[in-house]
């Protein structure tokens, strides 16, 4: 990977990680994902090789070299085919949330930031390297997405007012929605959709070290988006359209109509108006999608190379619903076949798939039509990560 480094003489210190680091997050909008990682990588090092002479100083390059381990963390994760390393990198973002001084910090509060922080990363990579495979492992993230449920009507005092906290209850949410857990997944999403609009209307909150903006809006989306799933899994297709409605809103709002990140939920979007009889617009949402995406249906011969704009599994998500609502469609063969075979292909390529058959995950071809048997184990959408989490428990109906 080969990522641009810092310009000028001084390649060390706060000041020069916090621009490495927002020309990481410059990198990840353009979905740059290696140089996104090294420049992430590049700020970890920079805030480390400063000499800090103040507690204050000192937390706030914690803070700063925690941010850094989160970028990457969520670039490799966007990325594809790196999920491992993002798992190490997450377990040292847990190893530099536990070195906040308690004693010494200037702030409790920024303690207990950093590590909600971090329990959010390690919630993201252990769903990406196939732990929801494992009982044990299982039992344990319930565990952690319990306690963290516990604490979001916690007073933290200027705390409350991080978007830190959001961010964890929405990928505790998001995670135990994926294990099947609908009443908790509404419980935390609920509150992440909440704390994260109120945060965002705080100007001393959308500066955070540890999440910048197009990030925290982004988190909100994706709680909303979650929101959507469950009103889907209820059949309530005027709610989750409005969710979607206000998650696109908010998506846009950061790098316009035609960013990747919102392919995701157009899908969801397009599910949504294809279970309520509305084809037509549901095929043109499916066709904006998979444009916004940059994604064609696979050629016969060697498979091209993976959309680099949204994970594979984002991308076989999007070209298997579209199979689907064509397959139900008269003398649309040609093209179902297509994107059928495209979604193939890349699901295959997610690593530690759930399942050997991509119908296990989103239904059979039938899934979108009347009493077609399901849409599979479905799958819970995360804007940030422009991915799809498949769910473990076949309940899920988005």
């Amino acid at each position: 990977m080969h990522g641009a480094p810092a310009q000028g003489p001084n390649k060390t210190g706060v000041s020069a990680s916090r621009l490495m680091l927002a020309m990481a997050e410059v990198e990840a909008d353009r979905n740059n994902w290696d140089e996104a990682v090294d420049l992430a990588a590049e700020a970890s090092k920079a805030v480390r090789a400063a000499k800090l002479l103040h507690s204050n100083a000192a937390e706030l390059a914690k803070s700063v070299e925690l941010a850094a381990c989160a970028r990457g963390v969520e670039a490799y994760l966007a990325a594809g085919g790196a999920d491992a390393l993002a798992h190490d990198l997450g377990l040292h973002a847990s190893d530099v949330a536990e070195a906040f001084d308690e004693k010494n910090a200037t702030s409790p509060v920024h303690r207990l930031q950093a590590e909600h922080l971090a329990v959010g990363l390690k919630l993201s990579t252990l769903h990406a390297n196939g732990a929801l495979l494992d009982g044990d492992t299982v039992s344990a993230l319930m565990g952690v997405c319990e306690s963290v449920a516990g604490l979001k009507d916690g007073k933290f005092g200027r705390g409350q007012r991080s978007i830190v906290m959001p961010a964890t209850l929405q990928r505790a949410g998001t995670m135990s929605f994926a294990l099947g857990e609908h009443e908790l997944a509404e419980d935390l999403l609920d509150a992440a959709a909440r704390a994260g609009a109120a945060a965002l209307d705080d100007p001393a909150t959308v500066l955070d070290t540890l999440l910048p903006p197009a990030q925290a809006a982004e988190l909100v989306a994706s709680a909303l988006a979650g929101k959507a799933h469950i009103a889907m899994e209820r059949a309530d297709w005027d709610a989750a359209e409005e969710l979607l409605s206000q998650a696109l809103k908010l998506a846009e709002g950061i790098s316009g109509a035609k960013h990747p990140r919102i392919a995701p939920l157009l899908t969801l979007l397009a599910t949504v108006f294809a279970r309520t009889a509305r084809v037509t617009v549901a095929e043109g949402i499916f066709r904006t999608a998979a444009k916004v995406a940059g994604l064609e249906p696979f050629a016969p011969g060697p498979q091209p190379p993976l959309p680099r704009c949204v994970h594979p599994a984002a991308a076989a998500a999007l070209a298997w619903r579209h199979a689907q609502l064509l397959s139900a469609l008269p003398k649309r063969e040609t093209e179902t076949d297509a994107w059928a075979q495209t979604g193939q292909a890349l699901f295959g390529a997610v690593p530690n798939g759930f399942g050997d058959e991509i119908e296990e995950a989103f239904g059979g071809l039938e899934g979108l039509r009347a009493g077609g048997g399901g849409l599979g184990a479905g799958y819970v959408v995360d804007v940030t990560l422009r991915r799809a989490l498949v769910c473990r428990a076949a309940s899920a109906s988005a």
